[in-house]
């Protein structure tokens, strides 16, 4: 159990630094035309980017709330990755804003929650439960965006996977949280 839990560190470690070396390359302009980047939203609209876990952030690219949850039954990505949506919808009703642009790298579930495919019957109560809290929000949509411009909500995705219990925060964000959302804003100014 001891080695696992290294070996799980090790590994997050291993992907914080993979992350920053690309950020720090995309800063320095020699990746930035060929990676997709995230980009804010327009003012008055917040921005949740989902990866089986989530983070929500306004158009000054300001992080409002992200959570990291350890999904116990991994039984599919699509179940995990819907899952995440359902979990940052719900989270994100007590946001300050009534208009929200979702983004996500799973396109098959992002699919279903447009209504431009069948829903899987394993997503089905996943999936209209999502869709149940649309009629909370002034408006809501959903979009895909590859996992270059998800990278906060991949990076706490790939920590969930270590985590016993849900992490959420509303404020004092963790410090390569912040670093991460930092780069992502600091190519738009």
């Amino acid at each position: 159990m001891e080695i696992k839990i290294i070996e799980e560190a090790i590994e997050d470690f291993n992907l914080f630094l993979q992350t920053t070396k690309t950020d720090q390359r995309s800063s320095q302009g020699s990746l930035l035309s060929s990676t997709v980047t995230w980009k804010p939203p327009e003012i008055g609209i917040l921005k949740i980017n989902v990866d089986g876990a989530f983070t929500a952030r306004t158009w000054k690219g300001k992080i409002l709330g992200a959570t990291a949850v350890p999904i116990q039954d991994r039984t599919s990505a699509d179940v995990v990755e819907a899952e995440g949506f359902r979990i940052a919808l719900d989270c994100s009703i007590c946001l300050a804003g009534g208009s929200y642009i979702v983004e996500g790298n799973a396109q098959a579930v992002i699919n279903m929650l447009q209504g431009k495919c069948k829903i899987k019957a394993c997503l089905e109560v996943i999936v209209r439960d999502t869709l149940s809290f649309f009629s909370r929000f002034q408006s809501c949509s959903f979009h895909f965006i590859p996992r270059d411009g998800n990278r906060v909500a991949y990076a706490l995705a790939k920590h969930a996977l270590s985590l016993e219990a849900p992490l959420t925060w509303q404020r004092n964000f963790s410090s390569w949280v912040q670093r991460k959302a930092s780069f992502d804003v600091s190519v738009f100014q």
